[in-house]
């Protein structure tokens, strides 16, 4: 079965999980309750309002269309969207992160400091890859 013949809900779920936020996430960014999510998921409940499935397209960042199932989404990223802004955007949604090994000081001073002359000398790659590290250790 292809994306395109999933039913909304499938789809939805899909690009939720592409997007790294649970149902509780994807629904306190929509105003909903986790269980209206769980249930358009599953399909107990119905998208047929398309305010809503914009809405839903908006917070997940995908084409309302794609949710339709109507247009395949695109094999790579928006050429507006340099790699590894996915893992930044990620990092920064982690605000239910649990807290695991502590970093030191030191070790986030040292990570900062490499950031900020990646930062200076250009080397916008080397520091979109560091930036979610930098982001959960604070």
């Amino acid at each position: 079965m292809s994306s395109g013949e999933l039913p909304i809900g499938r789809r939805v779920a899909r690009w939720r999980v592409r997007r790294g936020m649970t149902q509780q996430m994807l629904a306190d960014r929509l105003g909903k309750s986790k269980s209206w999510v769980d249930k358009v998921e599953r399909g107990a409940r119905r998208l047929d309002r398309y305010p809503t499935i914009q809405q839903i397209g908006e917070v997940l960042r995908v084409d309302p269309m794609v949710l339709l199932g109507q247009r395949r989404p695109p094999q790579q990223q928006d050429a507006g969207t340099p790699d590894g802004v996915d893992g930044i955007r990620a990092a920064l949604a982690r605000y239910d992160r649990a807290f695991g090994n502590p970093v030191l000081p030191v070790e986030v001073r040292r990570q900062v400091e490499h950031a900020w002359l990646s930062f200076q000398h250009a080397h916008y790659a080397q520091l979109v890859r560091a930036l979610p590290g930098l982001l959960d250790a604070a």
